[in-house]
C-alpha cells in the first residue's frame, strides 16, 4: 500500500490545468461514434500517452455494418452527420436563422437523414407534447409534409406525427418548465436507428428560448390567417465503417498478464466538456504524472499491468471486451472515469462513487473508497490557488457507462464507476469548459492513481489487513441497516386495533425487513470471501479460513438485529392487542404468477441496452418508451439480469432487486420480463408455485 509520502507525490505532480488544456482541445471536435472527428480527438489523446512512455499505444478497430454484432450487440451501421440548416423564410418579417449544424452540431437529432438536394421547404404546425392522437386533434391541421414543433418523448413523437401522420421531421425542446434558469440550453435528442431507417425523418433540438420563439411566431401568422413557412437542409447518411478504441499500457513486472483498466469514453457531441472530455483528459494526465513520478523514484513500479482504454460509449467497449473476452479471466476490474471534471458548484453536482458491494460482492469498492476518504482529508489543493467545493458518496452499482460491459455476470470483472451527478449541463450545448474545475479534477485523479497502486501491488502479506477492513466496514453496514430498520418498525407501528389492512401492510413489511438483513448478511460474506481472490495454496486456505471466521461473526450479528426487528415487531402486536397469526398475507394472483416462473437469460455478453428498442417486438416499443425513465429509477434494465440465475423465480428477483434498491412496481417489472421474452433476451419457465 501506498505511504502518506507516496500519495502527497501524487496530489502535488498531478495537473487540473494540465487535463484542462487537452479538455479545450477534445471540444474543437465533434466526437460522434464511428465519425471523422472522434478519431482526431482520440490521435490527440494517443499522442499523450506515446509521449507519457506508455507502452504498446495503438488503435484498434471494429467492423460496423449489416450482420456485424458482438454478442448480442448488433452494430449494422454508423450515423453520419454533414451539414444542417433550418430557418423561417416567410412572412418577410419573421425571417430568421433557427439553426445551424456548423455553429452548434448539437442541435441536429439523432437519425436524422438528408433532405433532398435542393431543400425542403414547407409549414409547422405546433402539436403540444406530440405523443398521443389526442396531441393532434388538439392542432386542429394536417401534419403531413409538414415539421411539427413538441416537447415531448422524441420516439413517440415520431411515432406519431412522422409514422402515423407523415410528417416530414420534428422541432423538438426540453418542457418549457424544466429548466428556467437556462433557456438557450440545448439538449441532444433523438431516436433508436431502426426506427430511423425504417421511417426517415429530419428535425433539430431547440433551446427554450428558440421553442419559445417559434411558439410566438406561429401565433402572431396563425392571428393574420397566414402560414409560418421554414427551410430546411440536412446531409446526414447511414454507412458502413468502424468503431475505434485508443489502449495504452504500463506493464507490470511480476505479473503482467494481470491487468486493471481504467476506460473513460471519448464520444458525444461538441462540446461535451464534462461528459466526458474530462474523463478522457484526466486518463492522460494521470498517465503523465504516473510516468514522471516513476522515473524520479517517488513511486515503485506496477506489480501488475494498468491499461488505458479511450472508447466510444459502449459502441467500442463492447467489441473492445469482445475481442479480447478470453483476457477477462485476467482482468481485476474496471473503473469508468465518465464526468469526472464538474465545478459542482455550477453543475449542481456531487461525485458519485459505484460500490462493488450488492450485485457484484466484491472487496475493491473499498478501496477505492478509502483512497478518496484519503484525498477528502487532504483540505484546500496542494497548489497555491482557490479551493472549490468537492463533496461525494458512494452509491449501490449503477450501469449507464463503460464499467456496465465488465460487470455482467456472464463476463464477471468487477466494476466501479467515478462521476458526477447530477449536471444542469448533462448532453447539452453549455457543457463547455468553464463548467471544469481544475480541483476535482486533480483529487479524483489522485484518488484513481492510489486505488490503481494499492490494487496492482496487493501483496498476499496485505490480504488479512484487507480483509479486517472489509470485515469491520461490513459490521459498520450491518449495524447502520439494522438500526434503520429498526426506526423504520418504530415509526411505522399502525395507531389502534381498527383498520386491519395497517397491520397487514405492517406484517409484510417486517417481513422484508428480515429478508433485507438477510440479503445485506449474503452480501457481506460474499465480499469477505473475494478477499482470498488469486490467492493460491496455504496463503488461500488461511485467508478462507480467516473469512469464513468473520463471516460468521457477521451471522451473530445479523441474528442479533433479528431478534431486535422481532422483539420491536411482537411488542406492536402485543401492545395493540393484534393476533399475529391473523396477519399472514396471501399472495396476489400476479405474485402468484411471478412464483410460478423462472426466469433464464438466453444471451452471452452484456445486457445490448443500446439495441433494446431495436429488439423489442414492435407492439412493445410505445411501452417501452414510455416506460424507460421509470425502468431506469427503478433499476430494472440490465440489473434484474445479475439476480436471474435459471433457479430464482421472478417473484424472488424482485425481492432481490427491493433489498438492494428499495421498492419495484411488480406490474411493471412483470411487463418488462414479457416485453424481454417476446425480443428473445429471456425465456420463462413455468414451475410449480410455492
Amino acid at each position: 500500500m501506498l505511504t502518506s509520502e507516496q500519495k502527497q507525490a501524487i496530489y502535488r505532480e498531478i495537473s487540473g490545468p494540465g487535463a484542462q488544456d487537452l479538455i479545450a482541445r477534445l471540444i474543437a471536435f465533434h466526437r460522434v461514434a464511428g465519425g471523422r472527428e472522434i478519431l482526431q480527438a482520440m490521435e490527440l489523446i494517443r499522442d499523450r500517452f506515446v509521449a507519457a512512455g506508455l507502452e504498446d499505444v495503438k488503435i484498434e478497430r471494429f467492423p460496423v455494418g449489416p450482420g456485424r454484432s458482438y454478442w448480442s450487440w448488433d452494430m449494422p451501421s454508423i450515423w453520419e452527420e454533414q451539414a444542417a440548416h433550418l430557418a423561417i423564410v416567410s412572412p418577410e418579417p419573421e425571417r430568421k436563422i433557427i439553426a445551424r449544424f456548423s455553429e452548434s452540431p448539437i442541435t441536429l437529432l439523432g437519425g436524422s437523414s438528408s433532405t433532398a438536394p435542393q431543400g425542403w421547404e414547407g409549414g409547422l404546425v405546433d402539436v403540444g407534447r406530440g405523443e398521443t392522437p389526442e396531441d393532434y386533434a388538439r392542432a386542429g391541421k394536417r401534419v403531413r409534409g409538414h415539421l411539427v414543433l413538441a416537447h415531448g418523448n422524441p420516439f413517440l413523437v415520431h411515432l406519431q406525427a412522422v409514422v402515423k401522420r407523415g410528417a416530414a421531421g420534428m422541432l423538438m425542446a426540453q418542457n418549457p418548465a424544466a429548466d428556467p434558469d437556462h433557456p438557450d440550453k440545448i439538449t441532444a435528442s433523438g431516436i433508436s436507428m431502426s426506427a430511423a431507417r425504417e421511417h426517415p425523418f429530419f428535425g433539430f433540438a431547440l433551446s427554450q428560448r428558440q421553442y419559445g420563439q417559434l411558439r410566438d411566431a406561429l401565433h402572431r401568422v396563425n392571428k393574420k390567417n397566414k402560414p409560418l413557412r421554414l427551410s430546411a437542409s440536412v446531409k446526414a447518411r447511414f454507412r458502413s465503417g468502424h468503431y475505434r478504441a485508443l489502449s495504452g499500457l504500463i506493464r507490470g513486472t511480476e505479473r503482467p498478464s494481470e491487468e486493471l483498466i481504467l476506460v473513460a469514453h471519448i464520444c458525444h457531441p461538441k462540446p461535451s466538456a464534462n461528459d466526458n472530455a474530462s474523463g478522457c483528459a484526466l486518463l492522460a494526465e494521470m498517465a503523465r504524472t504516473l510516468r514522471v513520478l516513476q522515473r524520479q523514484r517517488k513511486l515503485p513500479r506496477f506489480r501488475r499491468s494498468l491499461r488505458f482504454l479511450v472508447v466510444p460509449e459502449w459502441r467500442g467497449t463492447v467489441p473492445w471486451l469482445h475481442r479480447h473476452r478470453r483476457q477477462a479471466k485476467n482482468m481485476l476490474g474496471a473503473v469508468s472515469m465518465d464526468m469526472v471534471g464538474e465545478d459542482q458548484a455550477k453543475c449542481g453536482s456531487t461525485l458519485l462513487v459505484g460500490s462493488t458491494h450488492g450485485v457484484q460482492q466484491h472487496f475493491s469498492g473499498e478501496m477505492l473508497t478509502r483512497a478518496l476518504t484519503w484525498v477528502a482529508c487532504q483540505g484546500g489543493p496542494p497548489k497555491l490557488r482557490k479551493d472549490s467545493l468537492f463533496r461525494w458518496k458512494t452509491e449501490p452499482y449503477f450501469g449507464g457507462t463503460d464499467h456496465m460491459p465488465f460487470v455482467d455476470p456472464t463476463i464477471g470483472v468487477p466494476g466501479l464507476y467515478m462521476g458526477n451527478l447530477p449536471d444542469h449541463f448533462w448532453h447539452t450545448s453549455e457543457d463547455t469548459l468553464d463548467k471544469t474545475d481544475p480541483n476535482v479534477l486533480e483529487r479524483v485523479g489522485t484518488a484513481a492513481l492510489i486505488f490503481s497502486f494499492n490494487l496492482l501491488n496487493l501483496t498476499d502479506d496485505d490480504r488479512e489487513p484487507l480483509l479486517a477492513e472489509n470485515y469491520l466496514a461490513a459490521s459498520r453496514r450491518l449495524a447502520a441497516a439494522g438500526q434503520e430498520l429498526l426506526e423504520k418498525t418504530c415509526d411505522t407501528v399502525p395507531q389502534g386495533k381498527n383498520g386491519l389492512s395497517r397491520w397487514h401492510r405492517f406484517s409484510r413489511d417486517h417481513h422484508q425487513r428480515r429478508g433485507k438483513i438477510d440479503h445485506e448478511l449474503e452480501v457481506e460474506t460474499a465480499v469477505l470471501s473475494s478477499c482470498a481472490e488469486g490467492l493460491r495454496g496455504r496463503t488461500r486456505r488461511a485467508v478462507k479460513e480467516k473469512s469464513d471466521e468473520l463471516g460468521e461473526l457477521l451471522g451473530w450479528q445479523a441474528a442479533e438485529i433479528h431478534g431486535l426487528l422481532e422483539e420491536t415487531y411482537r411488542q406492536a402486536l402485543e401492545d395493540h392487542h393484534i393476533d399475529g397469526s391473523k396477519l399472514r398475507r396471501r399472495k396476489s394472483a400476479l405474485e402468484r404468477r411471478a412464483d410460478g416462473l423462472v426466469p433464464k437469460r438466453r444471451f452471452q455478453g452484456p445486457f445490448p441496452i443500446i439495441n433494446l428498442m431495436d429488439k423489442a417486438a414492435r407492439k412493445d416499443r410505445r411501452w417501452l418508451a414510455e416506460i424507460f425513465v421509470t425502468l431506469y429509477k427503478q433499476h430494472l434494465l440490465e440489473i434484474p439480469l445479475f439476480y436471474i440465475d435459471g433457479r430464482r423465480t421472478a417473484l424472488d428477483v424482485k425481492r432481490k432487486l427491493e433489498h438492494e434498491y428499495g421498492p419495484v412496481d411488480l406490474k411493471i417489472f412483470m411487463d418488462y420480463l414479457d416485453v424481454l421474452t417476446r425480443a428473445k433476451l429471456i425465456r420463462l419457465r413455468k414451475v410449480k408455485k410455492r
